[in-house]
Order: structure tokens, then sequence, then C-alpha cells
């Protein structure tokens, strides 16, 4: 039986939560105003280049900018540091 759009789209999904690309990809999903979302998509299509892209050098303009003026203690602290809080999932709760 052929699989439904949306079950191709969790299959991929599973196999692919940290893609190996060289350093890796991870998923990010956020919901955003729709000004910045406008922006964002502005952005793109003046630098001719992905959404993606524009969201990746800006985060990484920001961790130079946060960065330039640190400690090498601080610095090592910021870069050592990666805060993880695992997602729940219905089943991962006790309703007991």
């Amino acid at each position: 039986m052929a699989l439904t759009n949306a079950q191709k789209q969790a299959r991929y999904r599973a196999a692919r939560p940290y893609a190996d690309n060289g350093e890796g990809e991870r998923r990010i999903a956020s919901w955003v105003t729709s000004h910045t979302s406008f922006s964002l998509e502005r952005l793109a299509r003046h630098s001719r280049i992905s959404q993606r892209d524009v969201l990746e050098k800006i985060i990484e303009s920001a961790v130079k900018s946060a960065t330039a003026k640190m400690t090498d203690e601080e610095r090592d602290h910021f870069y050592r540091v990666l805060v993880f809080k695992p997602r729940m999932r219905r089943g991962d709760l006790d309703d007991t």
C-alpha cells in the first residue's frame, strides 16, 4: 500500500533528526509574528539567498558580536554550556 504524504514526511524526519552533512543539521520550529516572517522573506529575496541562509548569517553575526568582548573564560563557558530541554510527547506524561 502506498504511503500518505504525512507518513512519508514522518519517515523522512525520523530518519534525519541530526542529519550529517559535515557539521550536521538540526530542525528548528518556531512561531514568529507575521511582520518578522515577511521581513525574513524580503531579506532572502533581496539577498537572493534562502531564508535558511539569512537566519544562519544573522545568528552567526550575533554570536560573533556577543563573543567579541568576552574574556577567554566567558567565551569558553559560552561555547561549553548548552541547555537542553527534552521535548515532552503525549506518551511521556504520567496521568496517575
